[in-house]
């Protein structure tokens, strides 16, 4: 596929043959409210990923590590005995996998995310960057959420549908006039921590 979008360092096109993989982007499954700003989105993400040489997404935790060397022991273990209740058994934890799989990346769809500046920002004075995390779903909360900017971490437990959650970390801007603010990404352990799903977060914002 081909996607052309305008970026501070980078134009973006052709991705696949850059790569010289194939590439899937899910520009639903971004946040943001119109067609726009998830094409923006996906743009800083590429960018990221090309110049990184390192894929935003997916971290396998020790505990998923665990859970998959486990399974794929009693997978052996089945096809070895013949044993019918190994299968079930191993049927069962494939089965949770691919729904945990499901519900994490549900977890990261149809979010929004704001960032409020205070009205004056000093040069090497601390200052309070407001967050708030919007749940555009009309059923379903959104749990465990972490925003990461400027290497300080806020955590969202639990948002409710079509609410927001509004929280402050601080952060120190240096040098004068407008300014362009850090680099922020998203990352949720939802549902179990096999898995740490991340992306970063374009803050078009300046300060």
């Amino acid at each position: 596929w081909k996607l052309s979008a305008r970026h501070d360092r980078l134009k973006v096109k052709e991705l696949s043959a850059a790569t010289r993989k194939p590439v899937v982007l899910d520009l639903m499954a971004l946040p943001g409210s119109s067609l726009e700003q998830r094409l923006r989105q996906a743009t800083y993400l590429i960018t990221r990923w090309l110049r990184d040489g390192w894929p935003v997404g997916l971290k396998l935790t020790r505990a998923g590590f665990l859970y998959i060397v486990i399974t794929l022991l009693l997978g052996f273990a089945a096809v070895n005995t013949g044993n019918n209740l190994l299968y079930l058994l191993v049927s069962a934890l494939l089965g949770f996998m691919s729904v945990s799989g499901v519900l994490g990346k549900w977890n990261l769809a149809k979010v929004d995310f704001r960032f409020l500046l205070p009205e004056e920002i000093y040069d090497g004075v601390p200052t309070l960057l407001g967050i708030e995390l919007v749940n555009r779903r009309r059923w379903l909360p959104i749990f465990l959420m972490e925003i990461s900017v400027a290497e300080r971490t806020v955590f969202f437990p639990l948002v409710d549908p079509l609410q927001g959650r509004h929280k402050s970390v601080e952060i120190t801007l240096s040098g004068r006039g407008r300014q362009q603010l850090p680099e922020a990404s998203v990352r949720s352990r939802f549902p179990v921590n096999f898995f740490i799903r991340s992306q970063g977060l374009l803050i078009e914002q300046e300060a």
